[in-house]
């Protein structure tokens, strides 16, 4: 037994088995999702296509099934904040050697304000220890690409679909802040 109707969407009739009734089917014209009546409301007069139920097996006359949009804003937002994360940690791989070297396993906090000024003064004198600048640039692009992923990630929640992409790309953030935490309670 079928159940026949007009799409809702396109207004072409279609026609699925009984079974398919109150649920989710495809339109073979306008190849949306429409959600099949619980009983025929169209009148038989001619041959209709057959719709293929979600996530079933299409007829081999039924032309392939589009695919399903991707929110491409959110998977830009998981890139980012992958390259923000790897930025800080090659920021961290950078300044913790020499830092460890010149402060020593256990550090007094006398001899880490000592190491500051000396750092200070080194910068102010323009000639930076060699670590400190490509340590500040990866960090100065971490920070840029990890504002730019929570940009990208709170418009990708905002889709209707493909918000997993999103909320990885927030969960990724999360741990930057806290990689930088890290780092900062080891090299001190």
């Amino acid at each position: 037994m079928t159940l026949q109707f007009y799409c809702p969407l396109c207004g072409q009739p279609i026609e699925v088995d009984d079974r398919w009734a109150s649920q989710q089917v495809g339109c073979p014209y306008c190849q949306k999702t429409v959600l099949a009546p619980a009983q025929s409301t169209y009148a038989p007069s001619a041959e209709l296509p057959a719709a293929s139920p979600v996530g079933g097996m299409a007829p081999a006359s039924m032309p392939p099934p589009v695919p399903s949009r991707q929110n491409v804003v959110a998977i830009v937002s998981l890139v980012l904040a992958i390259l923000s994360l790897a930025c800080l940690i090659g920021s961290l791989a950078i300044m913790l050697p020499p830092l460890q070297e010149a402060l020593g396993d256990t550090p007094t906090p006398e001899h880490v304000e000592a190491y500051q000024r000396q750092l200070q003064q080194e910068i102010q004198s323009g000639s930076p220890p060699p670590w400190a600048i490509p340590a500040g640039f990866l960090m100065l692009f971490g920070g840029a690409f990890w504002l730019s992923a929570g940009v990208c990630a709170i418009i990708g929640a905002i889709r209707p679909f493909g918000r997993g992409w999103a909320f990885g790309a927030m969960a990724a953030m999360l741990i930057g802040p806290l990689l930088v935490c890290f780092g900062g309670v080891v090299g001190s």
